[in-house]
């Protein structure tokens, strides 16, 4: 996960807010869907534009 967060840009933030049921999941299906999410953020980022 740190690579993934060493991806951001500087200043970048990324707010990761955990729901109960998270508490019982395994470790590789929350990084996945962490990934998973980055990756969405990412493209909505690219699409839009940076912001600065």
């Amino acid at each position: 996960m740190r690579v993934r967060l060493d991806e951001l840009d500087p200043g970048a933030l990324f707010v990761v807010r955990a729901l109960p049921h998270a508490a019982e999941a395994e470790f590789a299906e929350l990084e996945s869907e962490v990934t998973m999410l980055m990756d969405k953020a990412q493209k909505k980022l690219d699409s839009r534009g940076r912001r600065t």
